[in-house]
């Protein structure tokens, strides 16, 4: 199939931004685990309630992001 060059301009324009937003959450995800981790390494074991949210967000952002 042909496409023009404005067609063409404006899907590679899409996939850029598509590619960067997903690097940028992916990056914020990554960011906030090692945070997680700092502070648990930092402030000593949390409580057990921790645990059960801590694994529901990412029970819930491996089902958005990699079903």
């Amino acid at each position: 199939m042909y496409f023009d060059s404005d067609t063409k301009l404006v899907i590679s324009g899409v996939v850029i931004l598509l590619a960067g937003l997903l690097f940028s959450i992916l990056f914020i995800m990554i960011f906030l685990i090692l945070l997680v981790v700092g502070l648990v390494l930092y402030l000593g074991r949390p409580p057990v309630i921790f645990y059960y949210v801590f694994s529901c967000f990412y029970y819930m952002y491996c089902r958005v992001f990699f079903c």
